[in-house]
């Protein structure tokens, strides 16, 4: 394990809640009791329990991969600058070191539906800082109006009328002074809106790529990224990938063995638009055939893989 903080000395515990107007997220802290702050010690000693448990991890968070609801992965922000220095990952590393938060007032709660994720913040016995963060789903999801839950007052039922908000048992993601270990995959890819930023650095990693693969034309496949989420996320992963030794004819044979339609025009190879997930597939190793069966070539895409 990576984490840059001690579990077994903190010493404050904060709490508060992210709300979303159209793109822009504003943190507001919540004064909470010991009750409250106990139990968010619990759950982030809990999260990376299950963190420690998981065989072989963490792995480096990569853009491409389609992930289980749970993996311990890891997401340094020194080494995938597309995402771990986007402004939508930075607001929360920024609240990691932030020494003030605003202070919420309960008209808040007023619309729960902007109510985007809540987080805790911890401090160890040395001064480091975590922040853990969930969304706000079963957070939200107990708030009711009155009569539709009750408890047993002496003997009876009686309705509840207060407003009720519900903790999970752990957090999707935990950030440290430089990193983001995340445990669940799809909640860090939406708060931190991986897909809207990877479209957005399409042209810049189409330009890191055909640098090193001159001899394929990327104009149309920039503009399929650009509004692509998934091609986009291959564009990302390839970018990180050793792509000198790659030559053209071989590229060519590769994509006709795994069924991928590209054409060679005046030594470029071009991809039709109907063509740009599979090619870039082939790019991004996951598109590959099988012969076990004689005369008999099966061919397959990996939705997730791993060198080994």
């Amino acid at each position: 394990m990576q984490l840059d903080f001690d579990l077994n000395t903190i010493d404050i515990v904060t709490f508060g809640i992210g709300n979303k107007s159209d793109d822009d997220i504003s943190f507001y802290e919540i004064p909470i009791d010991a009750n409250i702050r106990s139990e968010l010690t619990h759950m982030i000693k809990h999260n990376f329990a299950l963190m420690a448990a998981d065989e072989d991890r963490p792995l480096p968070y990569e853009t491409s991969e389609k992930y289980s609801s749970t993996e311990y992965l890891i997401l340094d922000i020194e080494d995938n600058g597309i995402v771990g220095r986007s402004v939508a990952a930075q607001r929360y590393m920024k609240l990691n070191t932030a020494l003030n938060v605003r202070q919420w007032s309960p008209s808040i709660l007023d619309d729960m539906t902007s109510v985007f994720c809540y987080f805790a913040r911890f401090r160890d016995g040395d001064g480091r800082r975590i922040t853990a963060f969930r969304r706000a789903m079963y957070f939200k999801g107990i708030l009711k109006s009155k009569n539709l839950l009750m408890k047993i007052v002496d003997d009876s039922l009686a309705s509840v009328e207060d407003r009720l908000l519900k903790l999970d048992h752990d957090f999707d993601f935990v950030v440290d002074s430089g990193n983001f270990h995340i445990w669940r995959p799809g909640a860090f890819d939406i708060m931190a809106n991986v897909g809207m930023v990877v479209m957005q650095a399409a042209s810049r990693m189409v330009h890191d790529i055909e640098s090193r693969l001159s001899f394929v034309r990327f104009d149309n496949i920039m503009d399929y990224a650009s509004t692509h989420s998934r091609a986009a996320r291959y564009l990302n992963s390839i970018r990180s990938q050793n792509l000198e030794g790659i030559e053209c004819q071989h590229l060519i044979k590769q994509c006709q063995e795994t069924g991928v339609t590209v054409e060679e025009i005046d030594g470029s190879i071009v991809v039709p638009d109907e063509s740009v997930i599979g090619f870039l597939e082939v790019l991004d190793r996951r598109r590959y055939v099988n012969d076990l069966v004689p005369n008999n070539i099966e061919r397959y895409r990996a939705s997730s893989r791993q060198r080994l």
